[in-house]
């Protein structure tokens, strides 16, 4: 147990060290608006105050499909796309089939396995949530996750079951979701995480465009602009940055919350929002130069906007696992930014030493000194920093895709944060996050 000082509240954490690590426990209130205060060690997990279709980019006859080398980014980055990448049959050199098989696996297990496996749970005839299982809990993040996932793998039928679940018992009348629900459904916080909020919109107009509109909730073009709206008009970003806060109208960001690929999309779908979008993708991308550390590319858990870190978070941790994943994104859809390659460099370097070692660090200084590590490397953390190989050579991106394909599925009591993470970089690598 430890205590973190973050201006006037005192919140006491648990650093999990089980299975790669674990969730942290739930925080004391948050104060005013109800936001989830920041925490450290976290594993995904915030503190939050208890009151409080079409057919994919890149067109029909197969130019939507994987390809086995580097791609050509058209200059419109709305223009229709040439493929995309999937590295374990180009690095690993692995079959379609073996790729599809083990992705295949993957999703029935989290989604459709044992007790012990899955975090997809059915609610009577029509709804399911995604279960944080160390901290019993439903949060904004998960769900959207979740979407996502279904989405991109055609499972209309999950997807439609999450977000029926999500925008009856957690959207609020701001238009944003409670981050943190029971699985009963009761809301436990009304506090905002805007990176659930994110990966809604994209998971809905995702929808819309590969299985059209429907009617109601489910008319998913309406849904995911009203999404949008919120982000854009009620506090989710700094409107003087264009960065994401950690909660509406705070002062500091969280970095694994910005996601210069999300905007750019957004910005050729949102019409009236645009402007702001394209500005939010700049500011993003500029962003991540300053908020990684110039030698081993760890980025904090919290930052101010101009990307330094926040006192009340300076290190990397759970959190920050998912800022390669972000940039790397960035790099393979749209491939506007010559620094991510770099970034990717420097990153590599520093995991290829770190990751073989046994123990192995999940958590760290800025500097790159171990903070928490466990007997074997983090699942999820492993999972994101496979992502590396969009932007360096083969030949050193090789043992990041192994560690990657070699790991076994999350299972027990850490399974969701982990799984998740597995699972969102698994569709990356082989080449079917897509942007329809």
């Amino acid at each position: 147990m430890r205590l973190h000082q973050l201006g006037a509240f005192v919140f006491l954490v648990t650093l999990g060290a089980c299975d790669g690590g674990g969730d942290s426990e739930p925080g004391d209130d948050a104060g005013s608006g109800g936001q989830p205060p920041a925490q450290v060690g976290g594993r995904g997990g915030k503190a939050g105050n208890p009151t409080g279709g079409n057919p994919a980019r890149g067109g029909s006859g197969g130019s939507s499909g994987s390809t086995n080398g580097p791609i050509t980014q058209p200059s419109d980055p709305c223009a229709p796309r040439n493929g995309y990448r999937n590295l374990f049959v180009e690095v690993l050199k692995k079959s379609d089939a073996e790729v599809t098989k083990k992705l295949d696996d993957a999703f029935q297990s989290l989604f459709h396995g044992g007790d012990n496996a899955k975090i997809y749970y059915e609610v009577g005839t029509d709804e399911a949530y995604i279960l944080d299982v160390n901290n019993n809990d439903v949060r904004s993040e998960g769900m959207s996750y979740g979407m996502t996932i279904a989405v991109l793998l055609d499972k209309k039928t999950e997807f439609d079951r999450l977000w029926k679940w999500a925008r009856n018992r957690t959207r609020q009348q701001s238009g944003y979701f409670a981050w943190q629900a029971s699985p009963q459904g009761q809301i436990i916080s009304m506090g905002v995480a805007p990176d659930g909020d994110e990966y809604f919109a994209t998971a809905l107009i995702l929808a819309s465009r590969r299985w059209g509109d429907g009617t109601g909730i489910f008319a998913y073009s309406t849904e995911a602009k009203s999404v949008l709206d919120a982000l854009a008009n009620r506090g989710a970003f700094n409107r003087s940055t264009h960065i994401v806060a950690f909660g509406p109208n705070l002062n500091y960001g969280d970095p694994s919350y910005v996601l210069p690929a999300f905007y750019e999309y957004w910005a050729c779908f949102d019409d009236k929002t645009r402007d702001f979008w394209k500005a939010a993708v700049t500011a993003g991308r500029q962003y991540f130069h300053k908020a990684t550390h110039d030698k081993t590319g760890l980025a904090p858990y919290l930052s101010n906007f101009d990307g330094s870190p926040y006192s009340g978070g300076p290190d990397f941790n759970s959190d920050s696992w998912r800022v390669v994943g972000n940039i790397m994104m960035d790099y393979h859809l749209f491939g506007a930014d010559p620094w991510q390659a770099t970034f990717a460099e420097k990153y590599a370097a520093f995991f290829a030493v770190e990751q073989a070692k046994r123990p192995s660090g999940a958590e760290f200084q800025l500097d790159g000194t171990v903070k928490v590590s466990h007997d074997a490397p983090a699942k999820g953390l492993v999972a994101q920093n496979a992502m590396v190989g969009f932007a360096i050579p083969a030949a050193d991106s090789q043992q990041f895709l192994q560690d990657m394909w070699d790991l076994s599925l999350p299972t027990g009591q850490y399974r969701y944060y982990d799984g998740v993470l597995y699972l969102l970089a698994y569709l990356h690598l082989s080449g079917q996050f897509r942007l329809y």
